[in-house]
């Protein structure tokens, strides 16, 4: 992949705008960036960035490179419901309206945040492996310590985390469940088409039927009102 050529231009300091470069850089795309807040803005790339980290994930075919905003917001509704909600990274729907019009200073704060997420999550794996084998360090959840902005300063808070292993496992098959309720769904709404037809078709008989009765009994009033006359005559 050709090396980004241009700095993003954010908020980030120097050093933070050189390491979202670097690490962006590092995969593999199906086209090369110049611009983060043009490239990213229908969210392919990002697509393509986690399904390289979190290959059970992401279904990059539900993505396709588009031009209008309205497909961009699309493609970033579908990415934020179907992963990264599931990452905690949940993106409002003021943050989506930005990165598909590719507003500056949006994407590149975005893409540093997601980074450091992912390498926390990476970073939490790697140290479950390495921490030993006693029956509580092989636990799939394990406590941390984070850093958060509280007011003005950093703070370390303790946080409980499960093992990236045992999440990605879990979120196969939350990605599996969840194509099974899709596909039944579809089949319910299928069948309450077909039921809808089969009433309006069981109705428009009904009339039918009823519209016949109608004129024999019409008929037969006419029929007995005639002989009546003819006796009397």
């Amino acid at each position: 992949m050709e090396v980004l050529r241009q700095k993003p231009d954010s908020k980030l300091n120097s050093f933070e705008s050189e390491a979202l470069l670097k690490w962006v850089d590092s995969f593999e795309l199906s086209r090369c960036c110049k611009k983060l807040n043009r490239d990213f803005s229908d969210a392919v790339l990002l697509a393509e960035i986690l399904k390289i980290e979190f290959p059970c994930l992401v279904d990059i075919h539900n993505y396709n490179g588009c031009f209008a905003v309205t497909e961009k917001k699309k493609n970033w509704e579908v990415l934020n419901r179907k992963v990264l909600k599931k990452l905690q990274f949940y993106l409002k729907p003021d943050d989506i309206e930005k990165l598909a019009k590719a507003e500056t200073n949006y994407i590149d704060e975005i893409l540093f945040r997601l980074m450091i997420k992912i390498k926390q999550i990476k970073s939490n794996t790697n140290s479950s492996l390495l921490s030993g084998s006693s029956d509580e360090q092989m636990s799939d959840i394990m406590t941390i310590k984070i850093v958060k902005q509280i007011g003005d300063h950093l703070e370390e808070i303790p946080q409980e985390m499960i093992k990236y292993s045992a999440y990605e496992e879990m979120m196969c098959k939350m990605e599996k469940q969840e194509e099974v309720i899709e596909n039944m769904k579809m089949t319910i709404d299928d069948l309450q088409k077909q039921l809808s037809l089969k009433i309006q078709l069981i109705e428009d008989l009904q009339n039918q039927i009823d519209e016949r009765e109608s004129k024999k009994c019409a008929k037969f009033s006419i029929k007995s009102i005639t002989q009546s006359f003819s006796n009397l005559l």
